[in-house]
């Protein structure tokens, strides 16, 4: 709950930079994600890299490094549980679907679309995530984990 809470905190106010300071090559990138997802969800493989790559990759349009630091602690962190949420066909064609809007709002520079997108996209992830592992609090501990050891080693350490 606290790392969906944390990614949704951190999406929903990058956007808004994304849709500013994009250039051609953050909108390229995008593309070239959502490409990858397609690909792999055409071969039947697994979306969950690719997609948390368009997540990245927005962040990264915000051409602020701390933010993209961020965003990566948060999507190492929930690597092994993105694999088995994208393990579901249903969640990887509304997830391209979604991408397909957030994408289409940040190249043209629309903040309320892209906020409005965002917002959605998150709502229904947080969904599925919570019917996947609302009963698996082992899962939702491990994912966790790095987390706390990195906290116990100070802020901004390897």
């Amino acid at each position: 709950d606290h790392l969906n809470e944390f990614r949704s905190i951190l999406e929903s106010q990058a956007i808004a930079l994304a849709c500013a300071r994009r250039t051609p090559e953050d909108v390229a990138r995008l593309d070239q994600c959502m490409a990858e997802c397609r690909e792999r969800f055409d071969r039947g493989e697994s979306i969950a890299q690719p997609s948390a790559d368009f997540h990245l990759a927005i962040i990264a349009a915000t051409h602020n490094q701390f933010l993209v630091r961020a965003a990566n602690s948060c999507y190492l962190a929930t690597r092994e549980m993105r694999e088995s949420v994208f393990s579901d066909r249903k969640v990887c064609r509304r997830s391209i679907r979604d991408h397909q809007a957030i994408r289409d709002a940040i190249a043209q520079g629309s903040v309320t679309r892209a906020r409005a997108a965002l917002k959605a996209h998150l709502h229904i992830a947080d969904q599925y995530w919570h019917e996947k592992f609302e009963s698996d609090g082992a899962a939702a501990t491990k994912a966790v984990a790095p987390v706390a050891i990195r906290r116990r080693r100070g802020p901004m350490t390897p």
